[in-house]
C-alpha cells in the first residue's frame, strides 16, 4: 500500500503531473476561477479513487496494518485538500454549467474520508469504557 499511496497513477500519467497542471491553471488569470475549481475537484476525486483502490489492495494482501502510518498521512492530505475545495466553492459558488458531479458529491466524499479517519485512526475506547462494556455485555 505504501508504494501505491506515494506513487499514484492515473491513466499511466503520474498524478503529480496533473496536480502541477492544476496549480498552474489556478494561478493563470486567464482561466475563470470556477473552471480551475472544477479541475481541482476532478483531480481530487481521482486521487480519492486511487487511494480507495490502494486501501482495497492493502486489505486484500494483508498489508494494511503494516502501512497505517502511510495510510494516515495520505488520508490527512486528502481531507485537507477536500476541505480547501469545499471552502473555495463556498466563496466562488459551484458552476451551474458543470453537471459531471456536484458539490454534494465532493462533500459526501470528504465526509467518507473523515469517517475513515475517525474509525481507523481516531480515539479508541479507554480501559474504563471497555470494562463497562464487558460488564454490561457479560463478556470477558
Amino acid at each position: 500500500m505504501a508504494a501505491s499511496l506515494t506513487s499514484e497513477r492515473l491513466s499511466a500519467i503520474p498524478v503529480e503531473r496533473f496536480e502541477q497542471a492544476t496549480r498552474w491553471v489556478e494561478k493563470t488569470r486567464q482561466v475563470p476561477p470556477q473552471v480551475a475549481l472544477v479541475l481541482r475537484a476532478s483531480m481530487w476525486l481521482a486521487r480519492v479513487d486511487s487511494f480507495r483502490a490502494a486501501e482495497d489492495e492493502a486489505l486484500a494482501t494483508g498489508e494494511h496494518s503494516a502501512t497505517l502510518k502511510e495510510h494516515k498521512f495520505a488520508l490527512t492530505s486528502l481531507i485537507t485538500d477536500g476541505e480547501q475545495i469545499v471552502r473555495t466553492a463556498g466563496k466562488l459558488g459551484w458552476p451551474a454549467w458543470f453537471a459531471e458531479f456536484s458539490m454534494n458529491d465532493v462533500s459526501a466524499t470528504l465526509n467518507s474520508l473523515r469517517t475513515t479517519f475517525r474509525c481507523q485512526h481516531g480515539a479508541k475506547n479507554s480501559r474504563a469504557v471497555r470494562a463497562r462494556l464487558e460488564a454490561m455485555l457479560g463478556e470477558p
